[in-house]
């Protein structure tokens, strides 16, 4: 190189990273994990466990419980309270609205079937209150 190039050339410095990379040694194991033993018996017996700890017999239980109930009292409602309700507004209850014309616009509030709703809601909310105190399940829970 001459002269006037070695002026006009910049020095790079670079740095090297040495990577060591070690083949596994024989001295050197993974910690061993204890061996789980896993057999049909003890996933039975595990889960079985669950189930009683957990309560989940008893969530299963209360939910057919509730959807029973809730059946039944719907056919309370359509049995005996809309009957009532048509003998007195002429219509069943949850066909019940009111129509109001606003500048051309018309706005239906269908009040019957809110009502209808609140009325399945108080009845199934008796119905579980009766059922619970006629075989005194509050008192199932509770530490002698």
């Amino acid at each position: 190189m001459s002269k006037k190039e070695q002026g006009n050339s910049a020095t790079v410095k670079t740095t090297s990273h040495s990577i060591r990379m070690e083949s596994p040694s024989s001295k050197r194991r993974a910690p061993r994990r204890p061996k789980v033993n896993v057999t049909p018996d003890v996933i039975v017996n595990g889960f079985i466990e669950f189930i009683r700890e957990h309560g989940v017999v008893s969530l299963a239980v209360g939910f057919v419980i509730a959807t029973q109930v809730q059946v039944v009292v719907k056919l309370l409602v359509s049995s005996f309270i809309t009957p009532t309700f048509k003998f007195f507004f002429k219509n069943a209850l949850e066909n019940e609205s009111i129509v109001w014309h606003v500048r051309g616009t018309e706005v239906v509030y269908t009040w019957g079937q809110f009502a209808n709703g609140f009325i399945n809601l108080i009845f199934v909310l008796i119905a579980i209150y009766l059922i619970v105190k006629i075989f005194k399940l509050d008192k199932l829970n509770k530490s002698q």
